[in-house]
């Protein structure tokens, strides 16, 4: 305890000046260089210093020069002896402090003296001429601790003027809503996120108790947090809830409170800070939907899938998957396992597990799209594959994806083996008919040539009578006429096998050849058969000469007129709105077509004869007229073998018109 003395007229002018530093909120720097100022001219001293003691973090300390005069003192040897432990950022001796304070030294007539700044530092003041008594040095210590509260408080004020600007600078910076309440619910910080929330200026918000946050539900659920963080100490977090701003609107917002002791000021406060997550929740909303319809799609799908990701893990996989390959899980729960160790263990499903594995490691190593990639299970069941390589934002990743095709290979067996019985029975019925032919011809010939000798052996008035005579010639007539018809069989009959390869065929060249192979029935009946520009389709030339012979042959023949008329046009265009219905259902749409047709004006026929017309031996009751019923029948065999369309329009006076749609030149 130091004892008490009158407060000198130097010092309380000291305090004095000290007092109007502080109150000028001076730094630390310069209350100290008021006082040293006062200390140096009241008691006669040259030079002197203040110095700052600053904790190093081994546990030494450092003095710092705040004040001096002059500002960087003149260090002779005296102030340099007393200052040559407590230099401006040197490591002082510990001996000094060990001593009774002050510490005090002569040099060539000066006096140099250390006296300690309780909780502050060390002041240095030297003075030349007498030294300091000892009365006045008892008097100085109530000043130096006077000093050291100054220096001590200032240096406190500053660094939390400092830390609340720090703290003002981030919080101004920080886009969220941040908020500092107090124990008493008072709003001590603010920024302008905060206070356009809430509906008021940040002034207003601030040292007031700020307007509550409320909840669509009514609730502060924000300041009930404040109040548990402040007294326990220990953080919160609202996640992603629902508040009404002032204005009305709500939003999706997630608050952290967090515990906050501010420099200089006693008792705890929570920092709060607010963040608006309403596009981040209306994403994970959106994307949780797409989520939901792309698992529903993949769940739908009749294949099985399954994506990997870039380390080989799956990342999505469908029952149907599961299903097909026999695994008995649930697929949700496969995903993020790994899928070179899922392909190792479902390798004995397959018909050749290595070679599973194998082809699976190479589609991966080549990274080359497969399509209908065949595999066969142990159970004997088909599969396609398809392998699709894709990349991802984090690397190269793929998809696989499996059909089961068995149902489907086992129908195209039966089609194969249908074709085949199919083709066989067309060889067999061409067989028989070349046979039925050969066979039939040759009694047929016998029965004509004795039927011939018949006939010239016994002429009229000769043992047969006229009768029987009649009746020889129409058994000869019988017999040509029956050879006729089982040429024409055997012709309709020969189509498909005796047809070559389509190929570009211009219709003009088919016409004319046509007209020439008919010139005597042409000449003949007087007829005149006439053609437009017609095109060039994909066909037969040797059929489609036969199929237009056929029609120009029936426009000459089926004719009443003195000078039948045989016209062959073409159409521009093929319109489909003017097609026959059954045409247009078995028309090939994908496919270019040729429109041109064969007219006559001959005597036409009703819509009975129409219906029947493509009917093998139907002669639409001509028997007046040589034939043998098999003509149209053969166009259209002919048409179908073009994989074309034909079809009849007819009118009794009218005449008739046939119109065919070939195939354009591929």
């Amino acid at each position: 305890m130091r004892e008490t003395t009158a407060t000198p007229p130097e010092q309380i002018q000291v305090f004095y000046e000290i007092a109007l530093s502080i109150g000028r909120g001076e730094t630390v720097a310069a209350v100290a260089r008021t006082a040293l100022s006062s200390y140096l001219r009241r008691l006669n001293c040259s030079t002197g210093g203040v110095f700052e003691r600053r904790e190093a973090p081994d546990g030494g300390a450092t003095y710092d020069l705040v004040a001096g005069i002059p500002r960087q003192p003149t260090f002779n040897e005296a102030f340099e002896a007393a200052t040559g432990h407590v230099a401006e950022g040197a490591e002082p001796e510990s001996a000094w402090h060990d001593e009774t304070l002050p510490i005090v030294g002569t040099h060539d007539g000066s006096h140099y003296y250390l006296f300690d700044l309780p909780d502050f530092g060390a002041l240095v003041v030297v003075k030349n001429g007498a030294p300091f008594s000892e009365g006045t040095l008892a008097a100085l210590a109530p000043l130096h601790e006077r000093l050291a509260d100054a220096c001590a408080g200032r240096r406190a004020e500053q660094e939390a003027r400092r830390a609340r600007e720090t703290l003002r600078t981030v919080v101004d910076t920080i886009p969220q809503e941040v908020v500092v309440a107090d124990a008493d619910g008072r709003y001590r910080l603010a920024n302008e996120a905060a206070a356009a929330a809430r509906g008021v200026r940040v002034e207003e918000l601030e040292g007031a108790t700020g307007p509550p946050r409320l909840g669509r539900e009514g609730d502060r659920g924000v300041s009930d947090a404040e109040q548990r963080v402040i007294e326990t100490g220990d953080p919160v977090r609202i996640a992603d809830e629902e508040l009404v701003d002032a204005d009305g609107g709500a939003r999706t917002v997630t608050t952290d409170v967090v515990p906050l002791s501010v420099p200089g000021e006693t008792g705890r406060q929570a920092l709060v800070v607010a963040a608006d997550t309403t596009e981040r929740v209306e994403r994970e909303e959106t994307l949780e939907r797409t989520n939901t319809v792309l698992r529903t799609v993949l769940d739908t799908l009749p294949a099985g899938v399954l994506v990997e990701d870039p380390n080989r893990d799956i990342l999505a996989v469908n029952q149907r998957l599961c299903d097909l390959l026999d695994v008995p899980v649930d697929a949700a729960s496969l995903v993020g396992a790994d899928c070179a160790a899922a392909a190792h263990d479902l390798k004995h499903v397959f018909e050749a597990p290595e070679e599973f594995v194998d082809r699976v490691n190479e589609r991966i190593a080549t990274r080359e799209p497969v399509t209908d990639e065949p595999l066969t299970l142990a159970d004997g069941r088909r599969l396609e594959r398809d392998y699709v390589p894709y990349e991802l934002p984090d690397g190269e990743a793929n998809l696989w994806v499996y059909r089961d095709v068995t149902e489907r290979a086992e129908r195209e067996a039966e089609l194969r083996e249908t074709r085949r019985r199919l083709r066989r029975s067309n060889r067999d019925l061409e067989q028989f008919a070349y046979a039925a032919s050969h066979d039939l011809k040759q009694p047929l010939r016998t029965v004509g040539n004795y039927l011939t000798l018949l006939e010239e052996l016994y002429g009229v008035g000769s043992t047969l009578d006229e009768r029987a005579f009649d009746l020889v010639e129409s058994a000869v007539d019988a017999t040509e006429r029956m050879q006729s018809m089982i040429d024409a069989l055997l012709q309709y009959s020969r189509v498909d096998s005796r047809g070559g390869a389509l190929e570009p065929t211009p219709l003009a060249d088919v016409v004319d050849k046509a007209r020439l192979n008919l010139t005597v029935r042409v000449e003949d009946a007087d007829a005149t058969v006439t053609a437009d520009s017609l095109p060039t389709v994909r066909g037969d030339p040797r059929l489609l000469v036969q199929l237009f012979q056929n029609l120009i042959d029936n426009g000459v023949k089926y004719n009443d007129s003195a000078s039948p008329s045989v016209h062959v046009g073409a159409r521009d265009a093929v319109d489909p709105a003017a097609l026959p219905e059954s045409v247009a259902d078995g028309l090939d749409g994908s496919r270019e077509w040729r429109h041109v047709y064969v007219e006559d004006d001959g005597a036409g026929m009703d819509e009975s004869a129409v219906e029947r017309a493509f009917d093998v031996f139907e002669r639409l009751g001509r028997t007046d007229v040589d034939g043998t019923g098999v003509g149209l029948a053969l166009c259209q065999r002919i048409v179908e073998y073009h994989d074309g369309a034909i079809w009849l329009t007819s009118a009794p006076g009218e005449g008739t018109r046939v119109d065919l749609l070939l195939p354009a030149p591929t």
